[in-house]
């Protein structure tokens, strides 16, 4: 007589073992993941603070970075001055190295309106001029040479 004996449930070590590494593998991707994109909106936020740097830095060797007030209170004094470039008009210029306001009058063009936060309304405005001589056209209209000199001055409406 032969005694029947009941299976017993085996767990198979490799297919454990198995599970487990897929397991672990899976969490430390995600980990990797989640490093990786942090780390590449940590790269995008320093490439554009760089960029903010080399523009404050570009604007301090051509004497174009004030801070604050003195900045408000010299530009209101002095106004701006920057080279001309071949081909490029005083408006692209200006714009690409100040933060400006205009406003467009049909037909007439763009007229600025401010200039580093020192805006012209009222008894005031901006004038534009090239070599020391008021411009006859708009500054969106005037297409520079490098050897010219840029000026914009805030001035009084003389009546």
């Amino acid at each position: 007589m032969t005694t029947k004996t009941k299976p017993t449930k085996k767990v198979d070590r490799r297919n454990y073992n198995f599970a487990i590494s897929a397991i672990v593998a899976t969490i430390v991707a995600v980990v990797l993941l989640g490093v990786t994109f942090f780390q590449c909106a940590r790269i995008s936020d320093l490439r554009s603070q760089i960029a903010d740097l080399e523009l404050i830095n570009s604007q301090l060797e051509s004497g174009h970075y004030h801070s604050g007030e003195d900045m408000y209170n010299d530009i209101l004094e002095n106004g701006i001055s920057y080279q001309g470039q071949n081909g490029r008009t005083a408006l692209e210029i200006l714009r690409e190295n100040f933060h400006i306001e205009t406003t467009d009058y049909m037909g007439m063009g763009e007229f600025v309106t401010s200039i580093e936060g020192v805006t012209a309304g009222g008894t005031h405005f901006w004038a534009f001029y090239v070599n020391g001589e008021m411009a006859m056209v708009g500054a969106g209209e005037f297409e520079t040479r490098d050897e010219d000199r840029i000026e914009w001055k805030f001035k009084e409406i003389q009546f």
